[in-house]
């Protein structure tokens, strides 16, 4: 049983986290808002409300979970290769992208903990942590971890 000392239930945020995630297991870059609904199952409008509901623009969300897509795959197999992890071949637009992102194209591959870390005054403390928690996690499968378990989504 819960004592009213407990934090209450962050919904909005919760479900933000949840399409997070999902664009996490995405087989590609999730490149725009009809993508990533797609991946997650939903309308892009439904998915423009979770984003607003939780205090996003759906586009700096969507910029968001790619980058931290690519930052997660790339932890996993240890290599950073911005131009094969994400659907953008214009390289000042790859460049501006990661900027935004507070990443660095030619530096080592960045964590999950320093792309959440960038955008900290956005993300809702509770999910922050299930997001963390799911990068992590996909990060320590293994390459063929990842195309098993997508096999079943």
């Amino acid at each position: 049983m819960h004592g009213f000392r407990d934090a209450p239930v962050a919904h909005a945020a919760r479900r933000w986290a949840d399409v997070v995630i999902r664009a996490l297991h995405s087989p590609s870059d999730p490149k725009t808002i009809e993508h990533w609904a797609r991946t997650v199952g939903a309308s892009p409008s439904a998915l423009r409300t979770v984003c607003a509901a939780a205090g996003w623009k759906p586009k700096a969300a969507l910029d968001f979970a790619r980058v931290l897509r690519a930052a997660t795959l790339a932890e996993a197999d240890r290599s950073w290769e911005p131009y094969n992890l994400l659907d953008i071949s214009d390289p000042r637009t790859l460049k501006r992208f990661l900027q935004a992102a507070g990443v660095s194209h030619s530096a080592s591959a960045p964590h999950a903990d320093q792309i959440i870390a960038h955008y900290r005054s956005h993300i809702h403390d509770s999910a922050a942590q299930i997001i963390l928690d799911a990068a992590r996690s996909l990060a320590a499968q293994s390459l063929a971890e990842r195309l098993e378990q997508r096999r079943f989504i």
